[in-house]
């Protein structure tokens, strides 16, 4: 019983820090089994290259790295645990996954690998993408 109420506890406290920036922020939630990771690295290079374009498409991101804490952007997020977001989002600790959260809080995307150029164009195919850019 205790394990489920902590489980309950984590998916309530990560859905509270998603539900911070509905409607104001898109959010990627970035999984690695380290900081080494190659993906892990180039998502790190696309984020330094395309600064102004995550800016642009109101983007942010939560970065669950190992077993670290959880960081928002570059801050960390004490609130949040990375193991509730794992089992949230059911990916193992091992694995490589970038998630894109829309501004309804719905997962839009999930990728094993980083394919930027993909992910840009998910987001400026939603309605409010669209309307945003006009």
């Amino acid at each position: 019983m205790m394990v489920l109420s902590f489980n309950a506890l984590a998916t309530e406290k990560i859905q509270s820090a998603l539900n911070e920036y509905a409607w104001e922020k898109r959010q990627l939630i970035v999984f690695s089994p380290s900081y080494e990771h190659q993906q892990y690295q180039l998502f790190k290079q696309v984020l330094a290259e395309f600064s102004e374009e995550f800016e642009e498409r109101k983007l942010h991101t939560w970065h669950v790295i190992a077993k670290d804490s959880v960081r928002l952007d570059s801050k960390i997020s004490s609130d949040v645990s990375n193991l509730g977001f794992r089992e949230m989002y059911k990916v193992s600790v091992n694995e490589f996954r970038l998630l894109l959260i829309g501004y309804d809080q719905g997962e839009k995307l999930r990728q094993k690998k980083v394919n930027i150029d993909y992910l840009f164009s998910e987001i400026d195919q939603m309605p409010m993408r669209i309307q945003e850019m006009q």
